[in-house]
């Protein structure tokens, strides 16, 4: 089968490869991808910059798919069934469960890292990290159920949003745009953050349920923050894109005791100057999001299933896996959203 694979830690170190299909084992299930997203971290890979590649290794933990074969000890799934899957493996003990807000545990292996992952025909995985999607979701939008839990978590467990809360997104990349939906769910209003390159996504940000879009470029944050809140700030922050200015811009636009919630990442030993008097003065709360959590999985499709979001809307370019190079420009400019890829034979 026809495959991408990042070789080696060094920039440009990926290529399509013929590889074996892989082997299943009787606890596991041979997955034929439908789509697979690139991530910001399957950007990383490729400029050889991210702290946890394992080369080599074939690339992509976000996608979709229909169960081709299943071993043995599968009791959950059948041959045909649709799935998306959660991209990551629990050491054995661990409990997963639609109540479970386990991330990262020690011992975590995530698909495209320290496995292989979705760039590729076929993939294997075990029965209790995959979910069955439902008949109102397709396998396009189930691809990006894993940027999905990334907002569910930002929202519902780090910021505990409330109706009327006013809102930062700093980064309207395809995790923002899913955040600015899940928090008009609770109510907020939400203003996007973007700069000139990101018109297209702003534009789409407002489609989406966005209050008001700004062009950081062009117009002074902060007065906008201060018209948007009548001078209070804003209730919670997030930065969602990753640069140290945006970092800044979220602490700055916050009112006291305000959340800021980090989920843009950085490059491997990247060092951000943070205005800490932010914190301080104004005594705000910082949280991380690293990820999702399983139980969010569950509620991310039935949002799907519901119409209440849409991560089709996100889905901007398709590419077939023949033209990954083409595809990872793409998102490198950021000239559409989220950009999946499609297998070959």
């Amino acid at each position: 089968m026809k495959a991408l694979v990042c070789y080696d830690r060094a920039p440009g170190c990926m290529e399509l490869r013929d590889l074996p299909e892989p082997e299943m084992a009787d606890d596991e299930m041979l997955v034929e991808v439908a789509f697979a997203g690139i991530c910001g971290s399957d950007l990383k890979l490729y400029h050889g910059n991210h702290p946890h590649a394992t080369p080599p290794i074939v690339p992509g933990h976000e996608f979709s798919g229909t169960i081709a074969r299943v071993g043995s000890a599968i009791k959950k799934f059948r041959p045909g069934d649709r799935i998306t899957g959660l991209g990551k493996v629990y050491p054995e003990g661990t409990v997963v469960g639609d109540d479970d807000n386990i991330n990262s545990p020690s011992g975590t292996k995530v698909a495209g890292l320290h496995m292989d992952g979705a760039f590729a025909r076929y993939l294997t995985m075990k029965e209790r990290f995959a979910l069955k999607l439902p008949d109102e979701v397709s396998l396009r939008a189930a691809a990006v159920c894993e940027p999905l839990g990334i907002a569910l978590n930002a929202v519902m467990e780090r910021a505990r949003l409330q109706p009327f809360h006013r809102v930062l997104v700093s980064g309207p990349g395809p995790v923002g745009l899913l955040v600015v939906q899940v928090a008009r769910l609770y109510g907020a209003e939400v203003m996007v953050a973007g700069t000139s390159v990101d018109e297209g996504r702003l534009a789409l940000a407002r489609t989406l349920g966005a209050t008001e879009t700004i062009d950081v470029q062009k117009q002074d944050l902060a007065d906008a923050v201060a018209s948007f809140t009548g001078g209070q700030g804003m209730d919670a922050a997030f930065e969602c894109a990753g640069a140290a200015g945006s970092v800044n811009n979220c602490l700055a636009s916050l009112r006291w005791y305000g959340q800021h919630v980090q989920i843009g990442t950085f490059p491997a030993g990247k060092q951000v100057e943070v205005l800490l008097n932010h914190v301080l003065f104004k005594e705000l709360t910082i949280s991380g999001v690293y990820g999702h959590v399983w139980s969010y999985w569950a509620k991310g499709l039935r949002l799907l299933s519901q119409h209440r979001v849409s991560t089709e809307a996100v889905a901007s370019h398709t590419f077939p896996l023949s033209r990954w190079q083409e595809a990872f420009d793409v998102a490198e400019r950021r000239e559409g959203v989220k950009v999946l890829i499609t297998p070959e034979d």
